[in-house]
């Protein structure tokens, strides 16, 4: 027998146990309300008091702590489709967290082909988090499954081979729902609903049109994945339902597909029976889970991390004779070409170098650098010209009394250093109103004679002059000018 864990913020459940023919034999089976999430202290007491120190364990932590997406990648090894698996999924919650990433294959590539799979992944900081506790209490992990992907090896164990089918586990504060086929999660959704209180108010029928539309929704989801594939069945963990075969019956008719219920058929191994409150429903989810079956292994979390591997490490495997020893030497082979190749490619590359130095090294050369810096100057000015442009631009779109050229006369008179910070046109006094920023107060008098000189507006006030918003620290002088536009001559050359 075996133990099994599993994690969560405020929960953790635990069971000593093996799943044969349908029959759970349980040695022990506890459960615990953390007071506190997260507690690491907490925790490991429990773990303590379970009698778990220094043993290993097979552990499962929640749906919603990690991240399941399908994906269609290029035919590869296991390692190169986990880094695929890691850039997809960093693109995906743009982010560059490092995870812990494996797959549950729906096909295997074939030649030419690709894989479909469905990937798995958890930061590692939130897993080494999870694991604190277990770490605290002297606990070694020996895999590291998720709930979702247990629950799908679960249903196919429990007779939903081939099909497709949703599973629904009722807890005290939540309802989880896997899409599953054929031993894999599709879909996984955890839902807020307070289970315990519909009961207690003696509203069950509520509840069970409330699971039956939740449950309806992964139908949808199904139906739009894949014309042909609709859901076939649902299978209800009931928990601590007072009538589960009433909920399946209700829940199958307002869904008009077949629905019962998985009970546990627990046998006690021990001379002191386990009690129903201790067991729950996720720890006996992943005690079927890992029956061994070939073809049929829950994710591994930790796998990808520990490097673990089928062979043991500094043994050769069988067979390792003369073909193993000609694969080494046609390696060496190859190996030493590449370098060749790679030394002859440096080799020109430094000729070609020297050569080109010796080219700028002579006046032909240093003309055409020059020639060519001149050139990159004025493309940079006409482009810092199109931006000067485009910002006039934008700033006198909205207006109807000033055009380009007029904007053009106010900017040609402004002296270093001075900017135009808005441009106010009042329909009622016929005012044109220029707020600009001056380096000094004695610039004021001069702009608004240029401005005057230019000959363009009828009528040019100077207003005033004072301190604008500070800007990097320092206070900005802000002059404020006002141009008569209702003349006649002025609205001739000004007004569009």
């Amino acid at each position: 027998m075996r133990h099994y864990l599993y994690l969560e913020d405020r929960r953790i459940a635990y069971v000593c146990g093996c799943f044969k023919g349908g029959v759970f034999t349980l040695r022990a089976a506890k459960t615990a309300e953390l007071t506190r999430a997260g507690d690491v202290q907490e925790a490991a007491a429990f773990l303590r008091s379970a009698g778990l120190a220094g043993k290993s364990v097979i552990v499962a932590v929640g749906g919603s702590e990690t991240v399941l997406r399908e994906m269609r990648l290029p035919a590869a090894s296991a390692k190169i489709t986990r880094g695929m698996i890691r850039n997809e999924i960093a693109y995906f919650r743009r982010t560059a967290a490092a995870t812990a990433v494996d797959m549950d294959f729906l096909e295997r590539a074939g030649r030419g082909k690709e894989q479909h799979l469905l990937a798995y992944a958890m930061e590692r900081e939130r897993l080494e988090k999870r694991l604190l506790p277990l770490k605290e209490a002297g606990i070694s992990c020996a895999r590291l499954s998720v709930l979702p992907d247990c629950m799908a090896k679960f249903a196919l164990r429990m007779g939903a081979r081939r099909q497709t089918a949703v599973v629904a586990a009722l807890e005290s504060d939540q309802l989880r729902l896997c899409l599953v086929k054929d031993g894999h999660c599709l879909l996984n959704r955890n839902v807020r609903l307070n289970v315990r209180r519909f009961c207690d108010a003696g509203a069950e029928g509520l509840l069970y049109e409330e699971i039956a539309d939740q449950i309806g929704k992964l139908v949808q989801f199904c139906e739009a994945r894949t014309e042909s594939e609709t859901v076939q069945q649902v299978l209800i963990l009931p928990g601590r339902l007072k009538d589960a075969d009433a909920a399946a019956a209700s829940v199958g008719g307002l869904l008009r597909l077949p629905c019962r219920c998985l009970r546990f058929d627990i046998r006690p191994s021990g001379k002191s029976p386990v009690a129903e409150e201790d067991i729950h429903f996720s720890a006996m989810v992943l005690c079927a889970a890992h029956r061994p079956e070939k073809g049929l292994c829950p994710v591994n979390l930790l796998a990808a991390e520990r490097g673990l591997s089928r062979r043991g490490r500094g043994i050769l495997p069988e067979g390792f004779g003369a073909r193993c020893l000609l694969f080494a030497a046609a390696n060496a082979l190859a190996v030493a070409g590449i370098w060749c190749y790679l030394e002859a490619g440096t080799y020109r590359a430094q000729q070609k170098s020297r050569e080109l130095s010796a080219y700028l090294a002579e006046d032909k050369g240093v003309a055409a650098y020059r020639e060519k810096i001149a050139r990159h100057q004025e493309q940079a000015d006409d482009r810092a010209y199109q931006s000067r442009m485009e910002a006039a631009t934008n700033k006198i779109r909205t207006m109807k009394c000033l055009t380009m050229e007029g904007f053009e006369v106010l900017e040609d008179c402004l002296a270093p250093g001075m900017d135009i910070q808005s441009v106010v046109y009042n329909k009622t006094t016929g005012y044109l109103s220029l707020r600009l920023t001056i380096p000094d107060s004695g610039e004021a008098p001069g702009y608004v004679e240029r401005v005057r000189d230019s000959g363009y507006f009828t009528e040019v006030e100077y207003s005033s002059w004072g301190y604008g918003a500070e800007a990097a620290g320092e206070q900005k002088l802000s002059m404020e000018i006002k141009i008569r536009l209702t003349g006649k001559e002025g609205r001739q050359n000004a007004v569009q």
